[in-house]
């Protein structure tokens, strides 16, 4: 009994899929929902809304335990010092007193923020859509990568391991 793990891809004239076994989906515990870990967010800081417990959350797992590790790795390899002034703690303890339509004013995010620099920055700064810095698996994968990985996962110390099965 498996999962599909991934789609039917073709490369070097043989198909190949790789499933993910029952046995490994059982070895995956299973995680508080999301729900209950606001929930108690909520109780315990006393938030006032749901945004304000999202950003604390955030706060307090996303950014020390992902995005600043990321930067602080990329900016090291580089020899550069990053600074993240937004995330200076005087501002972060106002903005959190800050009500909720001033933080999402309808579809626009971080409203505050534009509103108090719209009078320094062009609106083609400020309207622009998010974008972050993502890493180019998809042309690695596609290039250098491809091969790599193909020959690991597929390879026969990896399948002995029971995580996944090479179906041809």
């Amino acid at each position: 009994m498996s999962r599909p793990n991934s789609k039917r891809h073709s490369g070097n004239k043989i198909e190949i899929k790789i499933e993910l076994t029952y046995a490994f989906s059982n070895r995956i515990p299973v995680w508080e929902p999301g729900r209950s870990v606001l929930e108690k967010f909520y109780k315990e800081n006393k938030l006032p809304d749901l945004i304000s417990a999202l950003q604390y959350l955030d706060i307090k797992t996303y950014l020390p335990e992902d995005i600043l590790v990321k930067v602080d790795r990329a900016t090291m390899a580089s020899s550069l010092e990053a600074r993240v002034p937004l995330l200076d703690h005087r501002l972060l303890e106002f903005l959190a007193r800050v009500l909720v339509n001033y933080k999402i004013n309808g579809k626009t995010s971080k409203w505050i923020l534009r509103e108090a620099i719209k009078d320094w920055l062009p609106p083609k700064f400020l309207d622009r859509p998010k974008h972050g810095f993502t890493v180019p698996l998809a042309y690695w994968f596609r290039n250098n990568l491809g091969q790599f990985v193909k020959d690991r996962i597929l390879g026969k110390r990896f399948l002995k391991r029971g995580f996944f099965q090479k179906n041809l």
